[in-house]
């Protein structure tokens, strides 16, 4: 089935003028809201914008969310659970945004700032 939707989008990017990417529909669902994407910056989104979203990053995120309607998708130090609505079967919902757990888990130090070499670059 995910061959399927790649083969798919190829087909529809070579409609489109360059950079072949719909960024209303993305890889195949158009994000209206309730629904969104966010960035780490804590913004709501619904344009299929993001860094490689033409790519892997946007694909496992289509698949996950709008195909198998199940997903977590993890944003700086919270956790955001969606899945399928048992009101109508066909959108996803946030179920719920768990907070603060993975801090006690991080590489970076408590201050957060970031450890070398990446402070020293």
């Amino acid at each position: 089935l995910l061959q399927q939707e790649i083969q798919r989008k190829e087909e529809q990017a070579l409609k489109l003028p360059w950079p072949h990417f719909d960024e209303r529909e993305g890889w195949g669902h158009v994000i209206t809201p309730p629904d969104y994407w966010r960035p780490t910056n804590g913004s709501k989104l619904t344009a299929w914008n993001w860094h490689a979203v033409f790519a892997d990053q946007g694909l496992l995120y289509y698949w996950t969310k709008y195909v198998k309607k199940n997903v977590s998708i993890i944003i700086g130090d919270e956790i955001e659970h969606w899945s399928s609505s048992t009101q109508n079967g066909t959108d996803v919902y946030l179920e719920r945004i768990d907070t603060g757990l993975l801090y006690k888990y991080s590489c970076l130090p408590k201050s957060r700032l970031k450890p070398p070499p990446y402070r020293d670059l």
